[in-house]
Order: C-alpha cells, then structure tokens, then sequence
C-alpha cells in the first residue's frame, strides 16, 4: 500500500504504507541530509527510496553520479 504525505514540498508525496513512524522520520532525515551535502534534490530518487525500491546506500551513489 502507498501513502500520501503532505505538507513538504522538499520531499516525494508518497511512501510505502508499511512504514512505522519513526523509520519514516528518519528517511525524510536522510534525503533533506543527501540535498544537503550534496547541493541537489533527484525526486525520483528521492521517491523510489521512500517507497522501498531502493536503499538508503543506493540513493547515496545515484546522488554521487
């Protein structure tokens, strides 16, 4: 199932469903910290992450390229 999360413009509308509260937190925590430090947003990326298709190390090297 899929979620909407509204209200952050900064990060993709949608999430998987199974997420508990805090791993959510701490996804948004990590996409703000790739646009960050490393000056770009791929929403994309940032989607695919949100709903579990990729990891957390797998956005890192799509950011790095």
């Amino acid at each position: 199932m899929i979620k909407r999360l509204d209200g952050e413009r900064d990060l993709p509308s949608s999430y998987a469903g199974d997420i508990d509260y805090y791993a959510l937190e701490g996804m948004k925590r990590s996409i703000r910290w790739c646009h960050k430090f490393y000056g770009k947003g791929m929403m994309l990326n940032d989607l695919m992450y949100m709903l579990t298709i990729i990891d957390f190390s797998e956005l890192q090297n799509l950011y790095k390229k």
